[in-house]
């Protein structure tokens, strides 16, 4: 995922910022937006956690991976 983009306002790079609340969905969601160090500030987007069935997946995997050395 692209984590800067360049700002129509001033041209320099603006960065992905997380918002400071959480949706309680399952699984949560976080939504951020592009802000830049001269004020301009776009709409970003959702980031959507892992369930857990996900996590426990990759835990159950990483927990019974062969090891190769």
């Amino acid at each position: 995922m692209v984590e800067n983009k360049k700002c129509p306002k001033c041209g320099k790079k603006m960065i992905k910022w997380y918002d400071t609340i959480v949706l309680l969905s399952n699984p949560p969601q976080y939504p951020w937006r592009w802000r830049c160090g001269c004020g301009c500030i776009e709409i970003g987007g959702v980031e959507v956690a892992k369930t857990s069935d996900e996590l426990f997946m990759e835990q159950w995997r990483d927990a019974n991976a062969v090891n190769c050395t």
